[in-house]
């Protein structure tokens, strides 16, 4: 599954989905070599901006979500405003909603992050590079209606980037982002519980780039709901400054975190005192964020 653009005059583009028979954060099972599956393209919106990447910027995660049997997406249109679509699972037809958010869509950094609780609900964040958080959830479970712009915590949220939204296998939901900037920044998470429907910060500097450096970071949550996160350094905004590959993880919703071989990581994890599964030297070509997955 991916997202993809065809190129339109005046910075517009066909937006579609291909479908490889398995979506985005459902459990369904994988093509299989022979299978006789093929992909097929289903066309969410006529228009949308193709003036950057910002509908398909590599860091997303993510702009397509499935829950239960209803699949949803977001995307800027060919004006810059944020669009909502879902289709039930098995159909070919997408419902779309533009709302009244715009985005600065020449910066490929300000992408949209959606999700799904436990409960049905739909939550976004979208058109972060450095700036006060922008969150919205749906006002109904199912619904493609957001509420009014709100706050989370309230803590650590005047300067976000790389919002990511992740939920865990209780329904509950995570959400990190970076607070700062490249090269002097930290990396925040927060959880929410689907059954009191509110955020709280968990961590309000899980890795702290203490003024001289940022974390570049994925993460990944397994059946048993241990967080799995890995990142990479980079020690200011130029790309090249990039180094080495550290590893953590949490059993307990990232309350506490721990090495890979069981020892507890003292919070917030720095450059001295992360644990790392290679050393990478700058200047090597390592692009950011890694990616982290688990059997």
């Amino acid at each position: 599954m991916m997202v993809t653009t065809r190129t339109l005059p005046l910075r517009v583009c066909l937006f579609v989905v291909v479908l490889c028979g398995a979506a985005f954060g459902a459990r369904a099972p994988a093509i299989e070599p022979g299978s006789g599956a093929t992909a097929r393209y289903l066309p969410i919106a006529d228009k949308a901006w193709a003036g950057s990447s910002i509908n398909v910027v590599a860091n997303v995660r993510q702009s397509l979500f499935t829950h239960s049997r209803t699949q949803y997406a977001a995307f800027y249109d060919a004006h810059g405003t944020m669009v909502l679509a879902r289709r039930a699972l098995g159909s070919d037809v997408w419902e779309t909603r533009r709302t009244s958010h715009p985005g600065n869509v020449a910066d490929a950094h300000n992408s949209i992050s959606l999700v799904v609780d436990g409960a049905g609900f739909l939550h976004v964040a979208w058109d972060h590079h450095g700036n006060p958080l922008n969150y919205a959830r749906s006002i109904a479970a199912g619904s493609l209606e957001l509420g009014p712009k709100m706050t989370m915590t309230g803590q650590r949220e005047a300067t976000v980037t790389y919002p990511q939204f992740f939920c865990a296998p209780d329904g509950d939901l995570f959400f990190l982002y970076r607070d700062g900037a490249s090269g002097r920044g930290s990396l925040v998470l927060n959880r929410y519980s689907t059954a009191a429907r509110k955020w709280t910060q968990v961590q309000s500097s899980l890795i702290d780039g203490e003024g001289r450096r940022s974390p570049y970071w994925g993460m990944t949550i397994d059946t048993r709901g241990v967080l799995h996160l890995a990142w990479n350094w980079r020690d200011s905004p130029d790309v090249a400054s990039n180094h080495d590959l550290a590893y953590a993880r949490s059993a307990d919703g990232g309350t506490t975190w721990t090495r890979s071989d069981g020892l507890p990581c003292p919070l917030p994890i720095t450059a001295a005192t992360a644990e790392y599964a290679v050393r990478i030297p700058q200047n090597s070509n390592l692009m950011n964020p890694p990616c982290v997955a688990v059997e």
